[in-house]
């Protein structure tokens, strides 16, 4: 400490003298390489900040077993995709940041299949994918301007067979509650 404030690295132990965190700070603020540990003493998640807030860098978080969990990419503190894994190794979902008006999520069964795709844009549902046990489309909604929706469905060979044009509150929609103008956050994803 510093004037009372924490400065230069910082080691926390775990009761057993293992290594918890490691972390550095200039005046009170975290600035350097970032660490926790598991009680293993295997890595569970590694940073880099600078004055505070993440750098350009790709953060890593990891199970309890060591295996990835989750690989993160910042620019300027700002999350830009971010992939997430099963305890198998098979990737989980995966975000990407296109530009702060567009946004793809794309998540995937635990055999590695690809289920549903997202795509945001101005923070509001555009596409919303489904596909099939298989990995291959199955069906997709886009919504438009207002409250309009479309619905495409395809055959198992990727034919499309129907196209309909619903409103907001009739038919399926209703049931499935996709609403088109909802603001999403990044968070939620």
């Amino acid at each position: 400490y510093k004037e009372g404030k924490k400065s230069g690295e910082v080691v926390i132990y775990y009761t057993d003298g293992k290594i918890n965190e490691v972390s550095n700070y200039i005046n009170g603020i975290l600035d350097g390489t970032y660490i926790v540990n598991l009680p293993s003493g295997k890595p569970k998640e590694k940073s880099n900040y600078k004055k505070g807030k993440k750098e350009e860098e790709t953060t890593y978080a990891y199970y309890k077993t060591g295996e990835l969990r989750r690989e993160s990419y910042f620019f300027q503190d700002t999350l830009k995709s971010r992939k997430r894994y099963f305890e198998n190794g098979k990737i989980k979902d995966e975000l990407n940041v296109e530009d702060e008006n567009k946004i793809i999520k794309k998540e995937y069964s635990a055999l590695g299949k690809i289920n549903k795709e997202t795509i945001l844009v101005n923070n509001k549902l555009h596409v919303l994918r489904h596909f099939s046990f298989e990995g291959k489309l199955d069906f997709e909604d886009y919504c438009t301007e207002g409250e309009s929706k479309i619905r495409k469905n395809y055959s198992p060979s990727g034919e499309l067979l129907s196209e309909k044009n619903v409103e907001q509150g009739k038919s399926f929609y209703s049931q499935m509650n996709i609403t088109c103008n909802k603001n999403i956050s990044l968070n939620a994803l």
